[in-house]
């Protein structure tokens, strides 16, 4: 027998709950928006206070560019 319309959206709601707490607050997401249009320029010793908040807050991407950052 197959699903009814509203339990497969209940479900589909309940396994999407956990992707939305993964994203960044809008402020976190500015200010790494903000460090990787700086690192594309090449300015990359101005990136730590950007991407810092995102990377603290688990952002992959974010950690690796922060490290890249680091280095120079």
């Amino acid at each position: 027998m197959r699903p009814s319309w509203p339990a497969t959206m209940l479900l589909t709601a309940w396994l999407a709950w956990p992707l939305l707490a993964w994203a960044l607050e809008p402020e976190v997401q500015e200010a790494k928006d903000e460090g990787m249009r700086l690192y594309g320029l090449g300015i990359s010793g101005e990136i730590i206070p950007y991407l810092e908040p995102a990377a603290e807050a688990g952002d992959v991407e974010a950690m690796y560019y922060y490290q890249q950052g680091g280095r120079t």
